[in-house]
């Protein structure tokens, strides 16, 4: 019961979300306002589609299953689905695209409230956020939290809110959400993602070198499986360790160019060189003949 009212309340959520979103660029581009690039549409678009196939349909059911798509799901929950949507730039357009009477109510919380803009800013320090991200990942990682996710629906779905949230405050500080800018300077956000990707890659390791099954709720029998509850242990921890550092690369890579090719704009062009200068007559010629 509760496995189908999250699943109704994921695809309702995402659906409004997205009708929101796509009202209110019709509306901005009506009244000849800026809107985000096709770009920044389509990337909001994937990270939408990106949610449904990690909480809805197959990949759901398989992460009940087994232990390596389970790491697949929390992976796009964590590192793909939450960059995308915030280069989709969605707050100004979801804001605008809201129903009439919807959207005074939500304006005079978000903006007119003064505790919920002091948590907000709380939330998204970059502190507070990276310390949210990897407490998320390495406690819900830690096998009694795990498979108490795994036999429990309600719990799982704790899981995924814990999840995904932390994961936005996360990478609000590192992507450029039009019109908002990342509050971390380019070195930092380079340290940020180290740092990050670090905290990840050691829950990956240390899942990966276990000699014995740490989450026993996939010690069940399975029909048709070709590998053991270890080896499924072991390829997702792969999965962290190596697909999720290697996915980090991307993000890390974009930020050092770009701050690179920043630097170089931002150089200060030497002056030209000085024309040289016409021969100085010579004496002789000053000379009154």
């Amino acid at each position: 019961m509760v496995g189908t009212l999250a699943t109704i309340a994921v695809g309702a959520s995402c659906g409004f979300v997205s009708l929101c979103y796509a009202v209110g660029i019709t509306r901005a581009r009506r009244l000849g306002r800026t809107t985000p690039p096709l770009w920044r549409q389509a990337a909001f678009g994937a990270g939408v589609a990106l949610i449904l196939v990690a909480l809805i349909g197959p990949l759901e059911t398989l992460a009940e299953q087994y232990f390596t798509w389970h790491m697949v799901q929390h992976l796009l929950l964590v590192l793909i689905a939450p960059p995308l949507l915030l280069l989709g730039a969605p707050v100004v357009p979801v804001l605008r695209g809201l129903p009439p009477f919807l959207q005074r109510p939500v304006f005079v919380t978000v903006a007119g409230n003064r505790l919920v803009r002091r948590v907000t800013h709380a939330l998204l320090h970059s502190h507070v956020a990276l310390g949210m991200y990897l407490a998320a990942v390495w406690l819900w990682h830690m096998p009694p939290l795990y498979s108490a996710a795994v036999v429990s629906e309600a719990i799982h779905v704790l899981e995924h809110i814990t999840f995904f949230w932390p994961a936005v405050f996360f990478w609000w500080n590192v992507v450029d959400s039009w019109p908002f800018r990342a509050r971390l300077s380019a070195p930092r956000r380079l340290l940020y993602l180290f740092l990050s990707t670090a905290g990840l890659k050691i829950v990956g390791v240390l899942i990966t070198v276990s000699g014995q099954v740490l989450y026993t709720a996939y010690l069940a029998p399975r029909e048709g499986s070709a590998y053991t509850a270890l080896d499924d242990q072991r390829i997702g921890g792969l999965i962290m360790w190596l697909g999720g550092g290697l996915y980090m690369l991307l993000p890390l890579a974009f930020i050092f160019f770009h701050w690179a090719q920043q630097d170089a704009q931002a150089a200060p062009t030497p002056p030209p060189p000085r024309a040289k200068r016409a021969a100085a007559p010579s004496r002789n010629s000053h000379q009154t003949p």
